[in-house]
């Protein structure tokens, strides 16, 4: 779910407060070159007072937008999870004449200062919430058909109605023809015969063809799935693929048009050349892994990609880990 729009928020009520500290005030006078210290009377002088005060805001047009998604509990309680964004439009701050510090020991706050004379709105977040809902929905195709009459040619006689009472039985309906008695204004009712059978399913043939995977599409699935990752600063191989190298050889061996590019990466521990000798050596044993499945070395190219293209960011020993690695991508040769 995704939504974007724009929104007014009116402020109610803004201040400031200082929860401790402590500041001590002096005048440098250069024609006397004499610095002045505890003169109250002058403003100098230490401060520990604990300052409140208000200032102004403006209501806020801001621009929003919203990502999220509704995931199941319950069959009428959906779980919604979201992130959302909004960004100030105009500035909110009704500029004010008043220094930061003021000379008789007031400290006024940076937003209620001269100091500041802009200011937009930015506020990001995340939404948790539950849609609970009061009706279960229906969906059309198992509504009741009670009432839905219609033919079933193919199963009973034409002149036969059936009603559907659950999905797996019609119920048959065998009427007379209405006869009128020596009083005209009372029909006799129809005769109603109800005779239970069950639906007889009509199966459809089943195509039992099996197709076989093309061999070119089945190779690159074997590749992309390959994942062999190394020890630090070596070519050891820490995990390997052993069942998919040789299902992968099998295909190279017996269609010579389909080659493979082997390349070796690593996490961002030494030298970008260190690296480049790494990524090679790397690239290297995982081809050796294929010739001695026999595959021809024309089939293969190899090449070092050192740290630039990371699988995930090298910020932990696990993430770093995944990017010593092999990977395999799978190309026609050209005729």
């Amino acid at each position: 779910m995704a939504t974007a729009g724009a929104k007014i928020s009116i402020p109610i009520k803004t201040n400031y407060e200082t929860t401790g500290g402590q500041f001590i005030s002096s005048g440098y006078y250069s024609q006397w070159n004499v610095e002045l210290t505890d003169m109250p009377q002058h403003g100098f002088s230490t401060f520990s007072n604990t300052f409140k005060g208000n200032y102004s805001l403006k209501p806020a047009y801001m621009a929003v937008a919203e990502v999220g998604g509704l995931f199941k509990l319950a069959e009428k309680l959906d779980l919604y999870a979201g992130a959302y964004f909004n960004y100030g439009l105009n500035n909110v701050l009704t500029p004010d004449n008043k220094l930061i510090y003021q000379p008789d020991g007031v400290y006024n706050g940076v937003l209620a200062s001269s100091q500041i004379s802009k200011l937009n709105p930015v506020s990001v977040g995340l939404k948790i919430g539950l849609y609970w809902y009061l009706k279960k929905a229906i969906p059309a195709e198992i509504a009741p058909e009670i009432g839905y009459k219609r033919t079933v040619e193919q199963h009973v006689q034409p002149a036969d109605t059936f009603v559907r009472v659950n999905q797996d039985t019609l119920v048959a309906i065998k009427t007379t023809d209405t006869v009128v008695v020596e009083k005209p204004s009372e029909p006799v009712k129809p005769k109603i015969e109800i005779i239970n059978k069950p639906i007889v399913p009509v199966v459809q043939p089943r195509d039992t063809t099996v197709q076989e995977e093309d061999p070119f599409e089945k190779a690159k699935r074997i590749a992309a799935s390959i994942r062999v990752n190394f020890v630090t600063e070596s070519d050891k191989i820490g995990s390997s693929e052993n069942e998919k190298v040789k299902a992968l050889s099998d295909i190279l061996k017996t269609h010579s048009d389909i080659c493979i590019n082997i390349y070796g990466h690593t996490d961002n521990t030494g030298s970008h050349e260190v690296n480049l000798k790494y990524g090679m050596k790397r690239a290297l044993t995982m081809k050796q892994k294929f010739l001695k499945q026999e595959v021809p070395a024309s089939q293969m190219t190899t090449r070092s990609f050192s740290y630039d293209v990371p699988l995930v960011p090298n910020t932990s020993e696990e993430n770093m880990a995944k990017n010593r690695r092999a990977e395999i991508t799978v190309y026609l040769k050209k005729k």
